[in-house]
């Protein structure tokens, strides 16, 4: 903070206030947690691909159970990561509330 004295008036220059930290903060946990939920689908995709697709394992592949546990595989790998970062989220936002207001 400096001051200066303009004709009998001391006027300070204050230092701006940051702009948005809550938004930027909200924009970046939203990325990160979109980022992490493909990252992990795409992984598990990868995975029931190749298994699928394995020399000796295709048709013994197309049964009942391994779809079952291909949609199985596929939704803890788009859940968990998903949560993971709300949960990340709501512990910054709780953190940092009254410091965002």
């Amino acid at each position: 903070m400096n001051a200066n004295a303009t004709d009998g008036l001391v006027v300070l220059d204050l230092p701006r206030p940051a702009r948005n930290t809550y938004g930027r903060a909200r924009r970046r946990y939203r990325v990160a947690q979109w980022a992490c939920t493909l990252l992990a689908l795409a992984a598990a995709a990868y995975l029931v691909w190749t298994s699928a697709g394995s020399d000796g394992l295709s048709v013994a592949a197309q049964n009942k159970g391994f779809d079952v546990q291909s949609i199985v595989l596929l939704a803890f790998a788009g859940a968990l990561p998903w949560l993971a970062a709300h949960m990340l989220w709501r512990r910054t936002r709780r953190r940092n509330f009254w410091e965002w207001q």
